[in-house]
Protein backbone atom coordinates (compact mmCIF):
# COMPACT_ATOMS: atom_id res chain seq x y z
CA UNK A 1 0.00 0.00 0.00
CA UNK A 2 2.82 2.41 0.77
CA UNK A 3 4.16 1.94 -2.77
CA UNK A 4 0.74 2.79 -4.23
CA UNK A 5 0.67 5.90 -2.04
CA UNK A 6 3.81 7.12 -3.81
CA UNK A 7 2.68 6.41 -7.40
CA UNK A 8 1.07 9.71 -8.33
CA UNK A 9 -2.28 8.27 -9.42
CA UNK A 10 -5.02 10.09 -7.55
CA UNK A 11 -7.80 7.49 -7.09
CA UNK A 12 -5.37 4.74 -6.17
CA UNK A 13 -3.47 6.98 -3.77
CA UNK A 14 -6.64 8.06 -1.99
CA UNK A 15 -7.66 4.43 -1.54
CA UNK A 16 -4.17 3.46 -0.36
CA UNK A 17 -4.07 6.34 2.13
CA UNK A 18 -7.48 5.41 3.53
CA UNK A 19 -6.48 1.75 3.81
CA UNK A 20 -3.20 2.54 5.56
CA UNK A 21 -4.91 5.01 7.89
CA UNK A 22 -7.49 2.41 8.92
CA UNK A 23 -5.12 -0.56 9.11
CA UNK A 24 -2.34 1.20 11.01
CA UNK A 25 -3.63 4.32 12.82
CA UNK A 26 -0.50 4.48 14.98
CA UNK A 27 1.49 5.54 11.90
CA UNK A 28 -1.01 8.09 10.61
CA UNK A 29 1.51 10.95 10.74
CA UNK A 30 4.09 8.92 8.79
CA UNK A 31 1.57 8.18 6.03
CA UNK A 32 0.36 11.77 6.05
CA UNK A 33 3.96 12.96 5.66
CA UNK A 34 4.25 10.86 2.50
CA UNK A 35 0.95 12.04 1.01
CA UNK A 36 1.06 15.71 2.07
CA UNK A 37 3.07 16.76 -0.99
CA UNK A 38 0.90 14.87 -3.46
CA UNK A 39 0.06 16.85 -6.61
CA UNK A 40 -3.59 15.74 -6.45
CA UNK A 41 -5.98 17.85 -4.34
CA UNK A 42 -8.10 14.78 -3.57
CA UNK A 43 -5.19 13.10 -1.82
CA UNK A 44 -4.35 16.28 0.10
CA UNK A 45 -8.02 16.55 1.16
CA UNK A 46 -7.85 13.02 2.54
CA UNK A 47 -4.72 13.91 4.49
CA UNK A 48 -6.28 17.10 5.84
CA UNK A 49 -9.46 15.38 6.99
CA UNK A 50 -7.50 12.59 8.67
CA UNK A 51 -5.43 15.11 10.65
CA UNK A 52 -8.47 16.59 12.38
CA UNK A 53 -8.20 14.05 15.21
CA UNK A 54 -4.56 14.83 15.99
CA UNK A 55 -3.41 17.34 18.61
CA UNK A 56 -2.26 20.62 17.04
CA UNK A 57 1.35 20.30 18.15
CA UNK A 58 1.74 16.94 16.39
CA UNK A 59 0.13 17.96 13.11
CA UNK A 60 1.02 21.63 12.69
CA UNK A 61 3.92 21.18 10.25
CA UNK A 62 1.78 19.03 7.96
CA UNK A 63 -1.07 21.54 8.14
CA UNK A 64 1.31 24.36 7.20
CA UNK A 65 2.46 22.33 4.19
CA UNK A 66 -1.12 21.68 3.15
CA UNK A 67 -2.15 25.33 3.41
CA UNK A 68 0.92 26.36 1.43
CA UNK A 69 -0.12 24.11 -1.45
CA UNK A 70 -3.68 25.36 -1.74
CA UNK A 71 -4.25 26.75 -5.26
CA UNK A 72 -7.48 28.62 -4.56
CA UNK A 73 -9.75 26.60 -6.82
CA UNK A 74 -11.15 23.79 -4.65
CA UNK A 75 -13.70 24.75 -2.02
CA UNK A 76 -13.68 21.23 -0.54
CA UNK A 77 -9.92 21.33 -0.09
CA UNK A 78 -10.32 24.61 1.78
CA UNK A 79 -12.95 23.04 4.07
CA UNK A 80 -10.64 20.08 4.67
CA UNK A 81 -7.86 22.52 5.60
CA UNK A 82 -10.22 24.05 8.13
CA UNK A 83 -10.84 20.65 9.69
CA UNK A 84 -7.11 19.89 9.79
CA UNK A 85 -6.35 23.21 11.44
CA UNK A 86 -8.74 22.81 14.36
CA UNK A 87 -6.94 24.07 17.42
CA UNK A 88 -4.47 26.12 15.41
CA UNK A 89 -6.63 28.48 13.37
CA UNK A 90 -5.18 31.61 14.93
CA UNK A 91 -1.61 30.41 14.31
CA UNK A 92 -2.34 29.72 10.65
CA UNK A 93 -4.16 33.01 10.26
CA UNK A 94 -1.14 34.89 11.61
CA UNK A 95 1.42 32.99 9.50
CA UNK A 96 -0.32 33.30 6.13
CA UNK A 97 0.72 36.31 4.14
CA UNK A 98 -2.06 37.64 1.92
CA UNK A 99 -0.22 37.06 -1.38
CA UNK A 100 -0.81 35.27 -3.73
CA UNK A 101 -4.59 35.22 -4.18
CA UNK A 102 -4.92 31.62 -2.97
CA UNK A 103 -3.16 32.54 0.28
CA UNK A 104 -5.57 35.44 0.71
CA UNK A 105 -8.48 33.02 0.31
CA UNK A 106 -7.07 30.75 3.02
CA UNK A 107 -6.43 33.74 5.27
CA UNK A 108 -10.01 35.02 4.78
CA UNK A 109 -11.37 31.55 5.48
CA UNK A 110 -9.53 31.31 8.79
CA UNK A 111 -10.49 34.87 9.68
CA UNK A 112 -14.14 33.84 9.27
CA UNK A 113 -13.63 30.66 11.31
CA UNK A 114 -12.05 32.66 14.12
CA UNK A 115 -14.85 35.22 14.04
CA UNK A 116 -17.46 32.47 14.29
CA UNK A 117 -15.83 30.59 17.15
CA UNK A 118 -17.09 31.23 20.70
Amino acid sequence: MEEILKQGKDPLERIAYRALREADPENLLAYAAIAVNDPWPGVRREVAVSLRIMPWERKKELVFKLTGQYKGNDRWELEALGLAAEGGESVIYQKITPKPRSAQMVRDYFHNRLAASP
